[in-house]
């Protein structure tokens, strides 16, 4: 089952509803990817992350195919708390 995120406020919910923990995880993964690879990291969509194991992984592709233990964040939700 396959959910599309319509707009902008479902974007924001979805959001809302992310593990503070998860989100966390992406950012330091970008983070770090950032500081050895900036133009790569800049061109990522956002992050794969084990919810059970918070490993990581860039993913470039708009969209991008997860695994059923796995989540989502977008590359917004990393470089607009990028300092944080």
């Amino acid at each position: 089952m396959m959910q599309q995120l319509d707009s902008l406020s479902d974007a924001e919910n979805f959001m809302s509803l992310v593990d503070p923990y998860l989100l966390n995880a992406a950012r330091y993964i970008y983070q770090k990817c950032y500081e050895v690879y900036p133009e790569k990291a800049e061109q990522t969509q956002g992050i794969a992350i084990n919810r059970e194991t918070y490993r990581g992984q860039l993913i470039f592709n708009e969209k991008p195919i997860l695994l059923p233990w796995e989540s989502f964040i977008p590359s917004e939700e990393l470089v607009n708390h990028e300092s944080s």
